[in-house]
């Protein structure tokens, strides 16, 4: 059985656009480029955190490898409610 490649969202999701083709792919490719740890940068310490989400910076639609980022649950803004 092949698998695909497609990002297949959570019904729970709060994204009202679907992730590109290839999105598991940039997803990985990500996490590896960052460590597996949370990018979130405060006063030049880096969170010891590990990361779980990529979050996009700027335009949510953006799906360009340069504008993700790894955050942990803790920093990222679509975990934190009023962020």
């Amino acid at each position: 059985m092949a698998t695909s490649d497609h990002w297949q969202e959570d019904p729970g999701a709060w994204r009202t656009s679907p992730r590109p083709r290839g999105w598991k792919t940039l997803r990985a490719q990500a996490l590896e480029r960052d460590g597996d740890q949370c990018t979130w940068d405060d006063d030049g310490e880096r969170c010891t955190e590990a990361g779980t989400d990529v979050d996009h910076i700027g335009d949510p639609d953006d799906h360009r490898f340069e504008k993700l980022r790894i955050l942990c649950g803790h920093h990222d803004p679509s975990d934190v409610p009023g962020f």
